[in-house]
């Protein structure tokens, strides 16, 4: 969600704030913009665990150094961070790539609520998967789970597993068993899929380096091949984005 600025309406004079995974974001950008006109007082911790990621948007960000500070770290694995040190903590779309093993996730979100201090505030965003998703307008993406899971089954070697799923009942119940109180949660319509976001997506959910003529299961790619031509043709959304505010004051 690249045109919605996670941080708005929020004081960030003076706050020290951690923001965590950049590449689902504009937020960093936006932030950089405001520190540029001088008129805010603030320092961001950027972590992400892609080191090239980071140590581009260093250089990008090199004039800025009182504002801004890189470091290459899982959200899971932030020990060198003292206790109760942000005011703010930001999450877009970290915790789903987390998800794959779900006491990871579990165990990032410890982490955040232990560096974040007595009175402060986390910010999730993420494509939540709704229960009974199977309307027509998430066709394509339905289609593509379940074409994908088979595909990870037949070439383990060769490709990628999927994200798991995770609902936002689960979300909030694991945010408040962390000691966090939801203050506030807005879900916002799915982005539409275009069709050269169906293409990549089928380009990557592919076997990579597969020679389909001597493959034993080049039938199965056959058949994919030619479903994916019709569903590339239905219009379809990602998920809805679900922004939940959390505090750590008590109530």
């Amino acid at each position: 969600m690249k045109d919605f600025f996670l941080l708005k309406d929020l004081n960030i004079s003076g706050k020290h704030i951690l923001l965590a995974g950049i590449s689902k974001t504009n937020t960093l950008d936006i932030l950089r913009s405001k520190a540029k006109r001088g008129n805010y007082d603030f320092k961001v911790k950027v972590i992400d665990h892609n080191g090239a990621q980071i140590n581009k948007y260093k250089e990008k960000f090199a004039d800025l150094s009182d504002h801004f500070d890189f470091s290459a770290a899982d959200l899971s694995d932030i020990s060198f961070i003292e206790d109760e040190v942000y005011d703010i903590a930001v999450l877009p779309s970290i915790l789903s790539s987390l998800n794959m093993r779900p006491l990871k996730a579990i165990q990032a979100m410890f982490e955040v609520q232990r560096v974040l201090s007595s009175e402060g505030l986390v910010i999730i965003q993420e494509k939540i998967s709704i229960e009974h998703n199977n309307r027509p307008e998430y066709a394509f993406l339905n289609w593509y789970r379940s074409r994908k899971n088979l595909l990870y089954n037949l070439y383990k070697n060769k490709t990628e597993p999927l994200k798991s799923h995770f609902y936002l009942e689960d979300l909030k119940f694991a945010l408040k068993a962390l000691g966090l109180n939801i203050d506030e949660t807005n879900v916002l319509e799915g982005e539409l899929i275009s069709g050269d976001e169906k293409q990549r997506l089928f380009n990557e959910m592919l076997p990579a380096d597969i020679q389909e003529d001597n493959d034993p299961f080049s039938r199965v790619i056959s058949i994919i091949r030619t479903e994916f031509d019709e569903m590339k043709k239905k219009p379809s959304n990602f998920p809805p984005y679900s922004i939940i505010k959390c505090s750590k004051k008590l109530p």
